[in-house]
């Protein structure tokens, strides 16, 4: 990648994912041979993303453009992009992704259903 933002080791560390800000792309890459896996193309850039506990999904946050993508790992797709007030930190539950919003006025935690 030519412009990684955040990364994270899949939970059998024989793989880990990374978002590609300048090129809009979020990737699986193989630990042990470091060669490119699966990718997907998001709409806008992005520095920062999060997985569920069982690594089913991906939620990729677009700052910059206050926007949202959720990522079926299992698929490598995107099936989901929403509109979401410049988000910064995301958490899951085991149905639900839980996105903290940050700047233009009073932060808040929004949440999202599967």
């Amino acid at each position: 990648t030519r412009n990684p933002g955040h990364m994270q080791l899949s939970t059998d560390r024989k793989s880990f994912y990374v978002c590609d800000n300048r090129n809009k792309l979020f990737s699986q890459y193989s630990t042990e041979t470091g060669k490119l896996m699966r990718q997907v193309g998001t709409e806008f850039n992005a520095l920062l993303f999060s997985t569920d506990k069982n690594q089913d999904y991906a939620v990729v946050l677009h700052w910059y453009n206050s926007a949202a993508t959720i990522i079926d790992l299992k698929t490598f797709k995107a099936v989901r992009q929403f509109k979401i007030r410049m988000p910064i930190g995301i958490s899951f539950t085991a149905n639900q992704c839980l996105i903290t919003t940050y700047g233009g006025g009073d932060g808040r935690v929004s949440v999202f259903e599967w």
